[in-house]
């Protein structure tokens, strides 16, 4: 592979898929040597991206700032769950990017800072 992998904005919308679920199976795969031909390590990666995609259901227009800090807190869930590796979870988060996003969930988000 030449390069980073690049998805276009919209992507979870358009093809079912986002990039910040993506990237915790990522991280799961380097951290095990995950390869298509090793069982365990793969499935341990792919079940990564699935544990993050489905705690971004949310009903709610997307938001990359939301799904990025959703897919980190799943990440940390799943690498001490999985894999006995245990992050620091750091303080609650609050957004400041609610006036720049036309769309944002604001109370139904769980980072909304009124």
């Amino acid at each position: 592979m030449k390069g980073p992998v690049k998805y276009q904005g919209g992507w979870c919308g358009l093809y079912g898929d986002c990039g910040a679920a993506v990237g915790v199976g990522i991280a799961v795969s380097v951290l095990t040597n995950a390869t298509p031909l090793t069982g365990k390590e793969r499935a341990l990666a792919m079940g990564a991206t699935s544990f993050a995609l489905s705690r971004m259901l949310d009903d709610q227009p997307h938001c990359c700032k939301r799904a990025s800090r959703v897919a980190v807190e799943a990440a940390i869930e799943y690498l001490l769950d999985k894999l006995g590796i245990n992050l620091v979870q750091g303080k609650k988060i609050s957004c400041a990017y609610t006036v720049r996003n036309q769309q944002c969930a604001k109370t139904e988000c769980p980072y909304y800072n009124e």
